[in-house]
Protein backbone atom coordinates (compact mmCIF):
# COMPACT_ATOMS: atom_id res chain seq x y z
CA UNK A 1 0.00 0.00 0.00
CA UNK A 2 1.20 3.41 -0.83
CA UNK A 3 0.66 6.09 1.00
CA UNK A 4 0.50 10.07 -0.21
CA UNK A 5 -0.07 12.99 1.94
CA UNK A 6 -1.51 15.99 0.65
CA UNK A 7 0.25 18.34 3.14
CA UNK A 8 3.34 17.42 0.41
CA UNK A 9 2.16 18.48 -2.69
CA UNK A 10 4.52 21.15 -4.20
CA UNK A 11 4.47 23.05 -7.36
CA UNK A 12 7.24 22.33 -9.91
CA UNK A 13 7.99 24.40 -13.51
CA UNK A 14 5.95 22.55 -15.93
CA UNK A 15 8.32 24.00 -18.87
CA UNK A 16 11.03 20.68 -18.17
CA UNK A 17 8.91 18.85 -20.89
CA UNK A 18 8.17 15.08 -21.15
CA UNK A 19 12.03 13.99 -20.56
CA UNK A 20 13.08 16.08 -17.66
CA UNK A 21 12.01 15.41 -13.84
CA UNK A 22 14.10 16.11 -10.71
CA UNK A 23 16.23 19.07 -9.87
CA UNK A 24 17.53 20.60 -13.18
CA UNK A 25 20.87 22.76 -13.33
CA UNK A 26 19.91 26.00 -12.88
CA UNK A 27 17.60 24.90 -9.57
CA UNK A 28 13.97 24.69 -11.24
CA UNK A 29 12.59 20.95 -10.72
CA UNK A 30 10.74 19.63 -13.51
CA UNK A 31 8.09 16.78 -13.29
CA UNK A 32 7.99 15.35 -16.75
CA UNK A 33 6.24 18.44 -18.12
CA UNK A 34 3.56 17.93 -15.14
CA UNK A 35 3.03 21.32 -12.56
CA UNK A 36 2.70 19.31 -9.67
CA UNK A 37 4.08 16.86 -7.30
CA UNK A 38 2.97 14.50 -5.05
CA UNK A 39 6.16 12.21 -3.36
CA UNK A 40 5.16 9.11 -1.84
CA UNK A 41 5.48 9.54 2.35
CA UNK A 42 5.29 5.36 3.33
CA UNK A 43 4.79 2.62 1.90
CA UNK A 44 3.94 -0.95 3.83
CA UNK A 45 2.68 -4.16 2.42
CA UNK A 46 1.16 -7.72 3.56
CA UNK A 47 3.83 -10.14 4.30
CA UNK A 48 3.08 -13.23 5.77
CA UNK A 49 -0.22 -12.32 6.00
CA UNK A 50 -1.06 -13.26 2.11
CA UNK A 51 -3.65 -10.02 2.48
CA UNK A 52 -5.09 -8.73 -0.97
CA UNK A 53 -6.01 -5.36 -0.54
CA UNK A 54 -9.10 -4.11 -2.01
CA UNK A 55 -9.72 -1.17 -0.57
CA UNK A 56 -8.90 1.31 2.58
CA UNK A 57 -10.85 3.24 5.08
CA UNK A 58 -9.52 4.91 8.29
CA UNK A 59 -11.48 4.39 11.39
CA UNK A 60 -11.85 7.47 13.43
CA UNK A 61 -15.13 6.39 15.88
CA UNK A 62 -12.82 4.35 17.76
CA UNK A 63 -10.68 5.60 21.09
CA UNK A 64 -7.90 5.70 18.20
CA UNK A 65 -7.92 6.12 14.94
CA UNK A 66 -7.33 3.07 12.88
CA UNK A 67 -7.26 1.68 9.00
CA UNK A 68 -9.37 -1.02 7.85
CA UNK A 69 -8.44 -3.04 5.00
CA UNK A 70 -10.57 -5.71 3.17
CA UNK A 71 -10.30 -8.20 0.78
CA UNK A 72 -12.49 -9.02 -2.86
CA UNK A 73 -13.00 -12.58 -3.23
CA UNK A 74 -15.59 -14.15 -5.22
CA UNK A 75 -17.61 -17.11 -3.67
CA UNK A 76 -16.23 -20.69 -5.12
CA UNK A 77 -13.84 -18.66 -7.68
CA UNK A 78 -11.06 -20.80 -8.88
CA UNK A 79 -8.19 -18.32 -8.58
CA UNK A 80 -4.26 -18.94 -7.46
CA UNK A 81 -5.84 -16.23 -4.24
CA UNK A 82 -7.80 -18.55 -3.10
CA UNK A 83 -11.10 -17.11 -3.91
CA UNK A 84 -13.01 -19.94 -2.33
CA UNK A 85 -11.93 -18.56 1.03
CA UNK A 86 -13.88 -16.10 2.81
CA UNK A 87 -12.81 -12.08 2.73
CA UNK A 88 -10.91 -10.74 5.76
CA UNK A 89 -10.89 -7.29 7.05
CA UNK A 90 -7.77 -6.63 8.99
CA UNK A 91 -7.40 -3.66 11.15
CA UNK A 92 -4.16 -1.57 12.15
CA UNK A 93 -3.99 1.04 14.53
CA UNK A 94 -2.76 4.42 13.40
CA UNK A 95 -0.43 6.91 15.41
CA UNK A 96 -2.75 10.22 15.86
CA UNK A 97 0.18 12.41 15.69
CA UNK A 98 1.76 11.24 12.07
CA UNK A 99 -1.44 8.85 10.59
CA UNK A 100 1.32 6.06 10.06
CA UNK A 101 0.73 2.78 11.07
CA UNK A 102 1.31 2.57 14.94
CA UNK A 103 2.18 -1.12 14.78
CA UNK A 104 3.12 -3.65 12.29
CA UNK A 105 1.08 -6.17 13.37
CA UNK A 106 -2.89 -5.85 13.08
CA UNK A 107 -4.65 -6.06 16.27
CA UNK A 108 -7.41 -7.37 14.42
CA UNK A 109 -8.45 -9.43 11.65
CA UNK A 110 -12.03 -11.06 10.98
CA UNK A 111 -13.29 -13.57 7.89
CA UNK A 112 -15.90 -11.85 6.94
CA UNK A 113 -18.37 -15.41 6.27
CA UNK A 114 -21.06 -15.09 3.78
CA UNK A 115 -19.81 -11.06 2.94
CA UNK A 116 -18.39 -12.13 -0.71
CA UNK A 117 -17.26 -9.59 -3.51
CA UNK A 118 -16.74 -6.67 -0.89
CA UNK A 119 -16.16 -3.52 -2.36
CA UNK A 120 -15.80 -0.55 0.38
CA UNK A 121 -15.94 -1.42 4.06
CA UNK A 122 -16.25 1.36 6.88
CA UNK A 123 -16.26 1.34 10.57
CA UNK A 124 -18.21 3.29 12.63
CA UNK A 125 -18.67 2.95 16.97
CA UNK A 126 -17.79 -1.43 16.50
CA UNK A 127 -20.16 -1.44 13.42
CA UNK A 128 -19.00 -2.59 10.13
CA UNK A 129 -20.78 -1.46 7.12
CA UNK A 130 -19.49 -3.07 3.42
CA UNK A 131 -20.50 -2.19 -0.14
CA UNK A 132 -21.01 -5.40 -2.42
CA UNK A 133 -20.89 -5.83 -5.96
CA UNK A 134 -23.16 -8.25 -7.86
CA UNK A 135 -22.21 -8.66 -11.42
CA UNK A 136 -23.91 -6.65 -13.89
CA UNK A 137 -27.16 -6.48 -10.92
CA UNK A 138 -27.37 -3.71 -8.48
CA UNK A 139 -24.76 -4.31 -5.62
CA UNK A 140 -26.03 -4.31 -1.90
CA UNK A 141 -24.84 -2.47 1.29
CA UNK A 142 -24.86 -5.11 4.64
CA UNK A 143 -24.10 -4.25 7.76
CA UNK A 144 -22.51 -5.92 11.06
CA UNK A 145 -22.07 -5.83 14.40
CA UNK A 146 -20.60 -8.75 17.06
CA UNK A 147 -23.16 -9.90 19.06
CA UNK A 148 -26.31 -8.42 17.11
CA UNK A 149 -28.90 -9.55 14.77
CA UNK A 150 -28.33 -8.24 11.31
CA UNK A 151 -30.44 -5.33 9.62
CA UNK A 152 -31.71 -5.93 6.40
CA UNK A 153 -28.98 -5.63 3.39
CA UNK A 154 -30.11 -2.05 1.37
CA UNK A 155 -29.85 -2.00 -2.52
CA UNK A 156 -27.12 0.86 -4.00
CA UNK A 157 -26.30 1.16 -7.86
CA UNK A 158 -24.71 -1.29 -10.10
CA UNK A 159 -20.88 -1.29 -9.47
CA UNK A 160 -20.74 0.27 -5.79
CA UNK A 161 -17.17 0.54 -4.87
CA UNK A 162 -15.57 2.25 -1.65
CA UNK A 163 -17.62 3.33 1.19
CA UNK A 164 -16.57 6.80 3.51
CA UNK A 165 -17.99 8.14 6.01
CA UNK A 166 -17.77 11.29 7.97
CA UNK A 167 -18.38 11.63 11.70
CA UNK A 168 -20.43 14.75 11.55
CA UNK A 169 -22.62 12.88 8.96
CA UNK A 170 -25.08 9.84 9.56
CA UNK A 171 -24.19 9.31 6.32
CA UNK A 172 -22.14 6.68 4.07
CA UNK A 173 -20.84 7.89 0.81
CA UNK A 174 -19.55 5.41 -2.17
CA UNK A 175 -19.40 5.46 -6.08
CA UNK A 176 -20.91 3.72 -9.11
CA UNK A 177 -18.11 2.17 -11.26
CA UNK A 178 -20.30 0.61 -13.93
CA UNK A 179 -20.12 2.68 -17.39
CA UNK A 180 -22.68 5.20 -18.08
CA UNK A 181 -23.58 4.67 -14.13
CA UNK A 182 -21.19 6.18 -12.20
CA UNK A 183 -22.09 8.56 -9.76
CA UNK A 184 -21.23 9.48 -6.60
CA UNK A 185 -23.94 9.18 -3.93
CA UNK A 186 -24.94 8.44 0.09
CA UNK A 187 -27.27 6.48 1.96
CA UNK A 188 -28.38 6.85 5.33
CA UNK A 189 -26.22 4.98 8.07
CA UNK A 190 -27.95 1.54 8.75
CA UNK A 191 -28.89 0.83 12.79
CA UNK A 192 -27.91 -2.11 13.93
CA UNK A 193 -30.79 -3.64 15.79
CA UNK A 194 -30.17 -3.90 19.52
CA UNK A 195 -28.90 -7.63 21.20
CA UNK A 196 -32.16 -10.25 21.39
CA UNK A 197 -33.14 -11.28 24.78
Amino acid sequence: MRVFSLNDLFQVSPRGGPDSVGRQPNGAYHALGHKYVLPQTRAYDSVGLGLHFSQVSVDRTTGTPSLLVSEFRRKGGASPRGEDKAPRLVRWPLNPGTGAIAQQRDSGQFAMKGEWRIQGAVGIGGAYHFSLSNGDARGSLTSWKRGRPRPEPRELTKAPEDLSHHGSEKALWSLGEAAGNRYVYSVAVPPIPPRRA
